[in-house]
């Protein structure tokens, strides 16, 4: 992390105009939001050039997906407080997402009550638990049905 006084001589430089293109371009690379992050609506939203919400960036799957899929059911929740008007998982990720902090519950459940009853020691308990964490990290498999409409790219509107 830079000190103030770096941030502060960057951005003086930016203003002075002397910064070379490298790192210009290397700051504005990081301030430019991230795919499924905060920020605006069109960030992680396709909207036709109706207004109607083409495809979103589901937060969980971290993939493109359409608003319906071929039979034209709804791939996403709707939300009337979302900016878009859907939520920002689709229903596919919001049951991986589940189905995730579920097993990670169980294990880390269970993990305890083995730790609780002698039957593994507390060194054994910190991996156990370690290997339960990095498993809930692992990315969700797509269904054959979501995976064929998924995109690493987001989709021209």
């Amino acid at each position: 992390m830079a000190s103030k006084k770096e941030v502060l001589e960057l951005v003086v430089g930016i203003i002075e105009g002397k910064v070379d293109e490298e790192t210009m371009a290397s700051v504005v690379e990081a301030l430019k939001p991230k795919a499924g992050g905060g920020g605006s609506v069109d960030d992680y939203t396709v909207f036709d050039t109706e207004g109607n919400v083409t495809h979103i960036m589901c937060t969980v799957l971290k993939k493109w997906l359409p608003l319906t899929d071929e039979e034209g059911e709804l791939l996403f929740k709707e939300d009337a407080k979302g900016k878009n008007g859907y939520h920002r998982y689709s229903i596919e990720g919001g049951k991986a997402w589940n189905g995730a902090a579920k097993a990670f519950k169980a294990s880390k459940d269970g993990i305890m009550q083995d730790l609780l009853e002698g039957e593994i020691d507390n060194v054994e308990a910190q991996n156990l638990l370690k290997e339960a964490e990095d498993a809930r990290k692992e990315p969700f498999e797509l269904s054959d049905g979501i995976a064929d409409l998924a995109s690493d790219e987001k989709p021209e509107a």
